[in-house]
């Protein structure tokens, strides 16, 4: 299976700044949010291959204060079918953030929710999104994800950033 992670905010540029007139800001305002997006592994697999990972992302706040992040929302490319992905997830170093979901055999898209997730000020955090490949995953699979454009989102009564449509 043939696994090709797809540079996702600009073939031109792998940085993009999330502007306060978009989905970037913090929750009063004062601060925003760059990200800088990697792509991992470029190759093959075995079928039933774990922890494969697919993007790396670095998310950088400004110095105005702590930036929550609640999720990504992702969206498969490639020709493989989303059924060979059993499961997406986020982690932080060793740390699992989310449980493990499946792309929608609908649209390819995935909506991964983080808890308790922020970017402090001034400060650096990076999020891996890894896959588990099915055992009956087809050989000659390829897929790539992508993260679609930036968005707020309100939660417990306060704005929240999250990556995704």
């Amino acid at each position: 299976m043939l696994l090709t992670p797809l540079l996702v905010a600009s073939l031109l540029s792998p940085q993009f700044a999330l502007m306060p007139a978009a989905a970037g800001t913090s929750p009063s305002g004062q601060g925003t949010l760059t990200a800088v997006v990697q792509t991992l592994q470029s190759g093959s697999v075995p079928p039933g291959a774990q922890r494969v990972p697919m993007l790396l992302l670095t998310l950088s706040a400004s110095c105005g204060e702590e930036i929550p992040v609640t999720g990504l929302t992702l969206r498969h490319r490639g020709m493989g079918e989303t059924s060979d992905l059993e499961a997406v997830y986020v982690m932080r170093g060793g740390q699992r953030l989310t449980r493990g979901r499946t792309f929608s055999s609908r649209d390819g898209r995935l909506r991964i929710d983080l808890r308790d997730f922020s970017v402090p000020a001034c400060g650096t955090s990076q999020l891996t999104v890894l896959a588990d490949f099915a055992s009956s995953a087809a050989p000659a699979g390829e897929h790539r994800m992508v993260i679609e454009r930036a968005r707020r989102t309100s939660m417990r009564g306060g704005e929240r950033l999250s990556f995704g449509s």
